[in-house]
């Protein structure tokens, strides 16, 4: 799922009507992940929109992706090809990619088996918990 807001105190009314939602993992090779044409949901009335992705049975679609960008594919709302975002927000599962493989998460930076670091003191130290409040002696 994906959502963005177009929202502007000067420029309210351009408001995006048709675009699509590419993504890729290499910037050269980018696939549609959805299209829309003369779509209303953003409108002075509700400047976010929320929009859900089902791509998971399109011939040819990768199962992760490292790129996105949003192609106006028409005019706004106002009648121009300006693409107003404030905001934009992508929902779903963070693949960490190692060596073009999914990999798992890296692991903190103050972990010890870290590694990319010549000297080991450049880690920086593992946060200590906070102190007890109260923890003094009783009176």
């Amino acid at each position: 799922a994906y959502s963005f807001a177009s929202a502007h105190p000067i420029y309210s009314g351009y408001y995006p009507r048709s675009w699509e939602l590419q993504a890729s993992l290499d910037r050269r090779t980018w696939k549609i992940l959805s299209n829309h044409i003369n779509d209303e949901t953003i409108s002075h009335a509700s400047p976010f929109g929320f929009w859900e992705l089902h791509y998971e049975n399109l011939p040819g679609l990768a199962q992760y992706f490292r790129y996105f960008r949003i192609i106006l594919t028409g005019p706004n709302s106002f009648g121009t090809h300006e693409l107003q975002i404030s905001a934009f927000e992508l929902y779903g599962r963070f693949l960490y990619i190692q060596e073009d493989k999914a990999g798992p998460p890296p692991p903190p930076a103050y972990a010890e088996e870290r590694t990319g670091f010549e000297d080991k003191e450049e880690l920086p130290a593992q946060p200590k918990p906070p102190k007890k409040k109260g923890g003094g002696k009783k009176r």
